[in-house]
């Protein structure tokens, strides 16, 4: 969760990347009393049913996922674990660009994926 601070005011803010059993992903977004509600819920590997949050055109300039739809959730919408046994284990697709490739892709919304090796930290 991260702070913010902009001409409407203060606030906080929560992400979470979803993905489908298919490999689709949709990043959900949670603002103020949401965000500190579900904060603690979301656990990296697990799946949830999500109902009562809504969807809109994805702002690109914040998008984090390869989606023109984004999810955004609030005090109201409600999100249960799903069982492991009736749960699934869905595959996250990737689009990796050799970082030697990268300049293609510098100021546009492209999303890609990197790995690489941490050789140095300052």
């Amino acid at each position: 969760m991260r702070t913010y601070k902009n001409a409407r005011g203060e606030g906080c803010v929560f992400n979470v990347e979803l993905t489908d059993e298919d490999g689709t992903q949709i990043q959900a977004t949670m603002f103020n009393d949401a965000a500190r509600k579900f904060f603690d819920k979301f656990v990296m590997g697990k799946v949830y049913y999500i109902s009562k949050g809504t969807l809109k055109v994805a702002n690109k300039q914040f998008k984090t996922v390869a989606n023109d739809y984004e999810m955004t959730l609030n005090e109201n919408s409600e999100v249960e674990e799903v069982p492991e046994e009736a749960g699934f284990v869905p595959e996250t697709k990737f689009n990796f660009v050799p970082i030697d490739q990268l300049g293609p892709h510098v100021n546009k919304p492209d999303l890609v994926d990197v790995v690489g090796v941490v050789k140095n930290v300052s």
